[in-house]
């Protein structure tokens, strides 16, 4: 299997725009979501003192 290449995210307090539309194509993408105009998705959690966003991001 070649190896590809990817790029870590890691955000805390604040997400990028990247994160939350990679969040939003994965989430639609498995059926979890409804499409959105917006192309975002968040929840409740968010803003919890205890959350962090990991992204890997690769060729999508």
């Amino acid at each position: 299997m070649p190896l590809a290449k990817h790029r870590l995210s890691l955000s805390r307090p604040r997400r990028s725009t990247q994160d939350w539309r990679l969040r939003y194509r994965v989430y639609l993408d498995a059926g979890l979501i409804e499409p959105s105009e917006s192309g975002m998705v968040s929840d409740q959690y968010e803003d919890a003192p205890n959350a962090w966003t990991f992204g890997i991001h690769g060729a999508y």
